[in-house]
């Protein structure tokens, strides 16, 4: 069973355990305190659900710390069967003024619909988008190669959309006429 609040989805297992339920409440157990993510206990191993994928790798890390021999499946983003809906997430990028309009053009390019744009009180910028959950995978890497590490993106689930095979185009100003 999926958690439509949390729209990405892992499946860990213990492949030294002869019974992944009892593997899967120990996993449960460990991360019941653990922001950002929600568990399931199951036959087939423990199902962590998450917004963020860096709070699901930060759950299979704590999980490995404490069993050494977890194996984690292949991430899944979780999308809705009613018209083939995918999950939107809304991102905040606080960032050095420097990497204003790189952070822009990256949201731009993973779809994002920039929604503000702010002034922090330490000469940076905030950008708040909102943006397809599948595009936005592996962007916490490229924001901080772009960056050099001086930039954060905060995720929060927004909800669920119809699948859009192009993106849309942004309006256009009129041509002048002579």
């Amino acid at each position: 069973m999926s958690n439509p609040s949390l729209p990405l989805r892992l499946l860990v297992t213990d492949p030294s355990e002869r019974f992944q339920l009892r593997f899967a409440e120990q996993g449960a157990a460990l991360l019941a305190d653990v922001s950002g993510v929600q568990t399931q206990a199951s036959a087939r191993g423990l199902t962590i659900n998450a917004v963020a994928e860096r709070d699901l790798s930060a759950a299979v890390a704590m999980l490995q710390a404490a069993i050494p021999a977890v194996a984690a499946e292949t991430m899944e983003v979780v999308y809705l069967d009613q018209g083939t809906m995918e999950p939107y997430v809304r991102v905040r990028v606080t960032t050095p003024e420097d990497f204003f309009g790189d952070v822009i053009g990256q949201l731009n390019q993973r779809h994002g619909l920039i929604e503000s744009l702010d002034d922090t009180c330490d000469e940076g910028k905030i950008v708040v988008a909102t943006a397809p959950l599948a595009q936005m995978l592996g962007y916490d890497k490229v924001l901080a190669v772009t960056t050099r590490g001086r930039a954060l993106a905060e995720y929060a689930f927004v909800d669920y959309r119809s699948v859009q095979s192009e993106p849309p185009v942004p309006p256009r100003t009129p041509a002048a006429r002579a």
